[in-house]
């Protein structure tokens, strides 16, 4: 789409959709946080606290399948207003069965129900971005989307440690659903793009069935080489990443045997650099080339090589945070190339079965 170039702060859509991205992001951070504190007090069962992973995980996968058609045939901004608003009552339910019953077999079911609208938020601006931007600032409104994707991972827990030590988990799930309710009214009161009113609304329903759209979604990826190759190459960084969360953990306690906070400390060094990373590709304006990219992947990998042996705290808070500069610019880069080449209509299934595939690295590498 070539929209008339407009600096990205005077773009209200783009503004809009930002802000709602952090709020939503925010919310998941505390939502999740408060959560596995509200049931680990509860129930005190390492069981009870898997399956509440898992239900807020897994079923995303699919569903964001499911949403990706979603998107391509109605208006993007109505499927994300009333998934963003059904998540914030979601969560204020949450907050409210613990304050009064504390009931685990229904606290499953609404945490199933957020599980399965997870990933609306995240897809859906993956599709909207392009939408709002012309094609020269693309990149650019990708690094100014990682920037905010990251701040949420470093304030979530801050904000949500602080208030279950004042008023409880209760506290925090009011206040991921007010996240989500302000998040969904952004939506309300934000202008589709011209663009949506002419062709979400059944100029692209297909009738070869949902399972037809994910196998010639699955086709597209493979025979087009741009995204086949950086949906590898993300899928393998997913992998590598489930084994860099469950390493972590076990290199802090049983190696290191320093306190908890060193691990908290050591992931929001990693989102910093990864803040860092993408800002300052953007400041000094490198170009984009195959050998840069490839060699942010390999600079993390070696990074993280060398923060594994030397084990001190300081070298693990460090070697994270490097990692992070070195690969931040990287996710941005890779978004913008895979949205230049899918066409608009087809966005929504593409990106989410895409979603859907990168979604399994992080658990296999875990496993």
């Amino acid at each position: 789409m070539n929209n008339p170039r407009v600096p990205l702060l005077h773009n209200r859509m783009f503004v809009a959709l930002q802000i709602g991205g952090f709020l939503s992001g925010f919310g998941d951070q505390v939502g999740a946080i408060a959560l596995y504190w509200a049931v680990m007090t509860a129930t005190g069962r390492s069981l009870d606290m898997g399956l509440i992973t898992l239900l807020l995980g897994l079923p995303g996968l699919l569903s964001g399948m499911v949403w990706g058609e979603l998107l391509d045939r109605w208006s993007k901004r109505w499927v994300i207003f009333f998934g963003e608003g059904l998540l914030g009552g979601i969560f204020y339910a949450m907050g409210d069965l613990f304050h009064h019953t504390a009931r685990i077999d229904l606290l499953y079911g609404l945490t199933l129900l957020a599980g399965l609208l997870a990933p609306l938020m995240t897809i859906g601006s993956f599709v909207m971005l392009p939408d709002l931007i012309g094609s020269t600032d693309l990149l650019r409104a990708n690094t100014v989307n990682e920037v905010v994707t990251h701040l949420p991972i470093v304030l979530g827990p801050l904000v949500a440690g602080w208030l279950m030590t004042a008023g409880g988990a209760y506290s925090a799930l009011r206040l991921a659903a007010l996240s989500f309710w302000f998040t969904a009214a952004l939506l309300f009161f934000m202008k589709s793009p011209l663009k949506n009113r002419q062709t979400d609304v059944k100029r692209h329903f297909r009738s070869h069935g949902f399972f037809g759209a994910v196998g010639e979604s699955m086709r597209s990826m493979i025979k087009n080489p741009v995204l086949r190759w950086i949906t590898l190459v993300a899928f393998v960084m997913n992998v590598a990443y489930g084994i860099l969360v469950v390493s972590l953990p076990i290199l802090v306690h049983d190696q290191l045997r320093t306190v908890p906070a060193v691990l908290g400390s050591t992931w929001a060094a990693y989102a910093i650099g990864m803040m860092a990373g993408s800002s300052g590709y953007h400041i000094l304006r490198v170009p984009v080339r195959k050998s840069i990219m490839v060699g942010m992947v390999l600079a993390w990998g070696s990074v993280l090589l060398l923060s594994g042996l030397v084990v001190s705290a300081w070298s693990l808070i460090a070697g994270l945070g490097m990692a992070g500069v070195v690969f931040g610019p990287y996710p941005p880069i890779a978004r913008t190339l895979v949205q230049a080449v899918v066409p608009p209509e087809d966005r929504g299934r593409i990106f989410s079965v895409r979603a859907a595939v990168l979604g399994l690295g992080t658990p296999l590498g875990g496993g």
